[in-house]
């Protein structure tokens, strides 16, 4: 199972423990972090006008 969400700074799982292993840039449009069990998730900031990874431009 792999876990999207949406944050309005990602700092903030950040601070909670979460570890940032490839941040927003580029190619991606998303954060990749992991939690500190090492599982991988994606953090979505999101744009004014813009949705996250449920939002239709988004394909969701």
């Amino acid at each position: 199972m792999h876990w999207d969400v949406e944050v309005a700074d990602p700092q903030l799982l950040i601070d909670a423990g979460a570890t940032l292993l490839r941040p927003l840039g580029g190619d991606l449009e998303w954060h990749v972090l992991a939690d500190p069990a090492g599982n991988e998730f994606c953090a979505f900031v999101p744009a004014l006008g813009k949705g996250g990874p449920d939002s239709e431009e988004a394909g969701g």
